[in-house]
């Protein structure tokens, strides 16, 4: 969640990013505490995240989570269904803002459906490059113990590429993250649970693999919740750390522009000395020959 700071031109911006630093702070904080579980959907644009979560609440026709091939979830959108809170987030690859907003929202996570297209085959280098940076800023046991990588639109392709593009993420992350950790993987087709739904088709229903899913999300639940607090804990921690960290690097900034200007301050005062013995001396010279 901690924001990255550049390099100021101006050392007046720094008071104002403390204070916000510290407003987020608390607002991480107040949302990590709540006594609520939250499922976030996390993914790239237009990769189904969405869908999967109206799926999940039982809102068939797509109403309650917005859904269109035009980026519609700016703000993080949030629905309380059963005992848990589940939480759409921006699109990865929307832009600087939403990656911000998503990251945010990620950190205050109970579990993570991390949402990915099948149809588009193994994880892109934007999907890559943020898991590391999400594995990089938690505990990458803890991010995946509470991830579930979730393939859409499985009903598109058939089972042998279902089958080898499973496989390819799981070496994917295998590669990256080690072997040591848990990757679980699951496919589903949101479009085919939620017609066999409307039109009681039990078997769509159980192909589209979302009742697995559900299961899994509850199963999940009831592992970490034993661990939740002391998983919170952590998080909380990090965060500080990663505050104090930003807060030393302002700190040198700040002494870096203060000697910089010390410096300048020092030169100009040397120039106006020699500025000044220069007039004085002109004063003196022109003084002597009006009384020559």
């Amino acid at each position: 969640m901690c924001a990255q700071f550049n390099q100021y031109d101006n050392v007046n911006k720094i008071p104002a990013d403390l204070k916000r630093q510290k407003d987020d702070f608390i607002k991480y904080t107040h949302e990590l505490l709540k006594n609520e579980f939250r499922v976030v959907a996390l993914g790239l644009f237009n990769h189904g995240k969405s869908s999967l979560l109206n799926q999940i609440i039982g809102s068939f026709d797509n109403s309650t989570f917005s859904v269109a091939d035009k980026r519609e979830t700016r703000k993080e959108q949030s629905v309380k269904y059963k005992d848990c809170l589940y939480i759409d987030t921006p699109g990865l690859n929307a832009d600087d803002y939403d990656n911000a907003t998503a990251l945010k929202t990620i950190a205050t996570a109970d579990i993570h459906l991390f949402v990915h297209k099948i149809t588009t085959g193994e994880l892109n280098a934007q999907e890559v490059d943020y898991l590391k940076f999400i594995a990089k800023n938690q505990s990458i046991e803890t991010f995946f113990a509470s991830t579930i990588f979730v393939l859409t639109n499985s009903g598109s392709v058939s089972k042998s590429e279902i089958d080898g593009v499973t496989e390819r993420i799981k070496n994917q992350l295998t590669d990256l993250f080690g072997s040591k950790n848990v990757y679980n993987i699951l496919c589903v087709d949101s479009s085919s649970y939620a017609k066999g739904s409307v039109e009681n088709k039990q078997a769509l229903i159980k192909k589209s693999c979302i009742p697995l899913l559900k299961s899994n999300i509850t199963a999940m639940k009831k592992d970490i919740k034993s661990s939740i607090d002391a998983v919170k804990l952590t998080k909380l921690q990090n965060e500080a750390n990663a505050i104090i960290e930003q807060i030393n690097k302002l700190k040198e900034i700040f002494q870096e522009r203060l000697e910089r200007t010390r410096q300048e301050y020092n030169a100009l005062k040397e120039s106006f000395n020699r500025d000044l013995e220069e007039y004085n001396r002109l004063v003196r010279k022109h003084k002597d020959l009006l009384n020559s």
